[in-house]
């Protein structure tokens, strides 16, 4: 009897199969929503922008020594960014374009940078303060009742005692709401 030492047809059907799987899987893990090469690419912009972060503290830095302690200004960011090499804008409320990435930030007075912004118009360089003080009267429940005297940073400052809430439609209540945007950290 004469014995035949090969591979059936099933098994390299089999075999292929499990490759096709395999292969799936791989390929999966590389390029899905939390594969391997979109996990890098999400890695590497979080490093650029680090590395930008960095280049404008060093710059704001520079600047204010340069100026020995005094308000820093965009014109000074520039001078620091060409000293440095960095490839970057500075204007106006210092904002910062970086030219490669297009990325926009600002930095506020004390050096605190803001950002990764996609485009310009979405940088806040106008602050608003808002005054508050306790007043001697206290909640039934113990607790103590804050008054907003005075919001200052709008077109011209506000006094709240001059605004009656229930008197306003709808619409000044939003223009309220819209004009007080309060950040906070």
């Amino acid at each position: 009897m004469k014995r035949n030492n090969g591979i059936t047809l099933i098994a390299l059907v089999v075999t292929i199969v499990v490759l096709l799987i395999l292969a799936g899987v791989s390929i999966s893990m590389l390029t899905g929503e939390n594969g391997i090469i979109t996990q890098a690419q999400k890695a590497k912009e979080q490093s650029e922008i680090g590395e930008e972060k960095e280049a404008i503290s060093v710059a704001y830095s520079g600047a204010k020594i340069k100026n020995e302690g005094k308000e820093v200004t965009a014109n000074d960011m520039q001078d620091q960014f060409n000293y440095n090499g960095t490839k970057a804008n500075a204007s106006g409320n210092i904002k910062v374009q970086f030219t490669e990435s297009k990325r926009w930030y600002s930095i506020d007075g004390n050096g605190n940078i803001e950002g990764p912004f996609e485009n310009e118009d979405e940088i806040v360089t106008e602050r608003v303060n808002i005054v508050i003080s306790k007043t001697p009267e206290s909640e039934p429940s113990g607790g103590v009742l804050l008054k907003v005297e005075k919001v200052e940073g709008l077109d011209g400052d506000v006094i709240l005692d001059d605004i009656d809430i229930n008197n306003l439609s709808e619409d000044e209540k939003k223009d309220i709401i819209i004009k007080m945007r309060i950040y906070y950290r």
